[in-house]
């Protein structure tokens, strides 16, 4: 009980502290990344290209997302800061609400485990908090149509359709459908997706296309055609740490060849698993998201919340994960940050396996 309440109080201090921090980079000149997406909403509907706005974070998503935050562009930005940063502590709460970390014999769930999971991530987190990123929003509906997949399919391809609409990179949530041969749902996810993509178009009519190939270009395409060896800034990639091993741009051969490495590895061994055991109840799932780091064209710390369902149920084994994290808020431009995604991935696939033999 004590332990109960000693970690809602660090919770709600630590809400506290980092919606007061986010409010005060929102109201700099320059504000962040929500400023951004709600600056992309006024010029969407303002007639105006949300991909070239002056002073202001690149918005670089399709453009449901910059519909949908017409509400919250109403407000000020005090008080939308404040409603995001609810928003997105009441999305990290649903993703976490089943969390049990497992240490030793003893096991702990709950505000305990939650708090704990907060503490592991906190750099990640005061980051996504900070800039006003929708990386929770996103993660909590992909969750959620997990968690929703058995007893209402069309809402869960929704909610996986939307997080699709709002960033591209849930898009490997698809394959692990396919591999679990669920196929309608899969299929449905595609449309609902494709819908939300192309909602923006009751405002702005066949200037979609325009806008849509600026995209395409500029960032997409940009994205994927190579990279530096990210000297100045960190890489979780399959492709960045090739490029940070040989000190070259790798290129798109390069670029592509690592992405569909790393999807087919985690296939396999789903695959593998799906054919030796039953289906565990630490749901693979967890690994699609976590791995989700590792094919974004971008590397930004906050990304790291993809791994927060798979650290919820790895405990102990997840610790070199916060290990090389820590080690790599001090050497940027090391293999860290990489290395600890793979950790934790590595950490996850053993233990749903080990639970999935063990309930045969």
């Amino acid at each position: 009980m004590r332990a109960t309440v000693l970690a809602l109080v660090l919770l709600v201090a630590v809400a506290v502290m980092w919606c007061g921090q986010a409010v005060r980079k929102a109201e700099r000149s320059t504000g962040n990344d929500l400023v951004g997406y709600l600056a992309a909403t006024d010029a969407l509907y303002a007639g105006q290209d949300p991909y070239h706005l002056p002073d202001r974070f690149p918005y670089i998503y399709p453009l449901f997302l910059a519909v949908v935050l017409r509400p919250l562009a109403a407000l000020d930005v005090r008080a939308a800061s404040v409603v995001w940063s609810a928003l997105q502590w009441g999305c990290l709460l649903f993703i976490l609400r089943e969390a049990r970390l497992r240490f030793g014999r003893r096991e702990i769930a709950g505000a305990a485990a939650i708090a704990v999971i907060v503490a592991v991530f906190g750099d990640i987190l005061q980051s996504e908090f900070l800039n006003g990123q929708v990386n929770l929003v996103v993660l909590a509906l992909v969750v959620g149509s997990i968690r929703m997949a058995d007893g209402r399919p069309v809402g869960a391809a929704a909610l996986l359709g939307a997080a699709i609409a709002i960033k591209l990179t849930p898009a490997l949530m698809l394959v692990y459908w396919i591999v679990r041969r669920r196929f309608a749902l899969a299929s449905l996810a595609c449309a609902w997706a494709a819908l939300f993509i192309l909602l923006p178009w009751l405002l702005v009519g066949d200037r979609l296309w325009t806008l849509y190939g600026t995209y395409l270009r500029e960032f997409i395409f940009a994205r994927t055609t190579s990279g530096a060896p990210h000297q100045d800034e960190i890489f979780f990639s399959g492709y960045g740490f090739i490029g940070w091993l040989t000190g070259s741009p790798p290129g798109r051969a390069v670029v592509i060849a690592a992405a569909v490495a790393v999807v087919t590895i985690v296939v396999a061994w789903h695959w593998r698993l799906r054919t030796r055991s039953a289906e565990p109840s630490a749901s693979p799932a967890w690994v699609y998201l976590a791995a989700t780091p590792l094919l974004s064209p971008m590397s930004e710390v906050h990304h790291l919340t993809a791994a927060l369902p798979l650290a919820a149920v790895t405990g102990l084994a997840g610790l070199p994960f916060a290990v090389l994290v820590w080690i790599g808020r001090f050497d940027r431009r090391g293999p860290w940050y990489f290395l600890a995604v793979v950790s934790l991935i590595v950490a996850g696939c053993m233990m749903i396996r080990r639970r999935s033999q063990d309930s045969v």
